[in-house]
């Protein structure tokens, strides 16, 4: 097996694996959702501020729920960065196309993530207590943007480094 081969095989696997994390956190309902962003929030609190733990169960819970709405949007942010970044390098490692010739597989991989984004917000609108809410899709959207940007230019870096070992005689690449 090749070295592409094998990368396409584990960028998939690891593709299906960020997507079936996504679904099984927007299955969850929104009081479970709830306990697990707090408790995020609660070892954000804990590792940011010296004397969280001995400050009173009130104010620790005031300090908590302050941030808890900014961990939610990065947390969305992040998986579908996360995201945008594999679906981009499952269709540069699939296509070969990197340069201008590769602007449509940038656009189908961001629309792949804004679409399993879509899919995501309709998903939670069957959910005990979540709904359907345009600003995640917003926000799930410019986490893609930027996870496709990223994993174009990494992609463009590896291209351009396999290009200097091929033009130095290494044939390893």
């Amino acid at each position: 097996m090749s070295i592409r081969k094998g990368l396409l095989i584990l960028c998939l696997l690891l593709t299906f694996a960020q997507m079936g994390s996504i679904f099984y956190m927007s299955s969850k309902d929104s009081d479970e959702s709830t306990v697990f962003s707090s408790a995020i929030s609660m070892i954000i609190r804990q590792f940011t501020l010296r004397d969280f733990n001995d400050l009173e169960k009130e104010e620790k819970e005031s300090l908590v729920s302050e941030i808890d709405p900014s961990i939610r949007e990065i947390a969305h942010l992040m998986e579908y960065l996360i995201l945008g970044f594999l679906i981009t390098a499952d269709a540069f490692l699939i296509t070969g196309l990197c340069g201008k010739r590769g602007i449509r597989i940038r656009l189908i991989a961001f629309l792949v993530a804004v679409l399993y984004a879509l899919s995501d917000e309709i998903h939670q609108i069957f959910v005990p207590g979540r709904a359907f809410e345009w600003t995640d899709l917003l926000v799930d959207s410019l986490g893609a943007l930027i996870g496709c940007a990223l994993g174009y230019k990494c992609i463009l870096s590896a291209d351009r480094l396999h290009i200097k070992r091929i033009s130095k005689g290494d044939r390893k690449c």
